[in-house]
């Protein structure tokens, strides 16, 4: 009798199973998997119908006449940088997204969340608005936002940091070509650099 009771006893006590497999704020695989592709794919989309050189013959001929540093890739290399790009930060938000929640985690998602935002952001700028000065900027937050991810994620999941790297990196050149588009083809930075050069 007191067998059977203290059988009964500890199996009322056993813990239950998790009811859900993201009770800990880490989603299943195939969800994380498909949101983070979603994401990044809704973002190159939203990239790809603003105006740019690929789809608009105005926008192509006033980037061709622009001053440009000679260190600036042809067009082509632009096209097969961008699909690896993208696909590191699919991969890199499917880890994190799939990992339990936690404070660094967090923070990651939110500074992946920006780069991402802000790939259909510098189109729309420097060739939807043709704003240098904004472009300009935003390169450099992006910038600063990329390499904050890396940082960020490598303590919680450093497979996905690394797979932040590659924006991380051609962001990085990318400011230095647009700060030099900058400086070449504005007026007023132009003026101010020839004034500082003695000019």
């Amino acid at each position: 009798m007191n067998l059977a009771f203290a059988t009964r006893a500890g199996r009322a006590r056993a813990p239950l199973p998790r009811a859900l497999p993201d009770d800990d704020g880490a989603l299943p695989p195939l969800t994380a998997g498909l949101l983070a592709i979603g994401i990044v794919a809704l973002a190159s989309v939203a990239a790809a119908t603003l105006p740019h050189p690929g789809n608009s013959p105005r926008v192509k001929h006033w980037y061709d006449n622009l001053d440009k540093p000679a260190a600036t890739p042809p067009d082509a290399v632009f096209g097969l940088a961008w699909p690896v790009i993208e696909a590191c930060l699919a991969f890199s938000g499917f880890r994190l997204l799939s990992s339990p929640s936690s404070g660094r985690r967090n923070g990651a998602l939110a500074f992946l969340g920006f780069n991402v935002a802000n790939i259909p952001g510098y189109t729309k700028l420097f060739f939807g608005d043709r704003n240098l000065k904004a472009a300009s900027t935003e390169t450099l937050a992006l910038t600063a936002s990329a390499w904050a991810y890396v940082v960020s994620t490598w303590r919680t999941d450093r497979a996905a940091a690394v797979a932040g790297l590659p924006l991380a990196l051609w962001v990085t050149f990318a400011s230095y070509l647009q700060g030099e588009i900058l400086r070449r083809n504005d007026p007023d930075v132009r003026q101010h650099w020839a004034r500082m050069a003695g000019v």
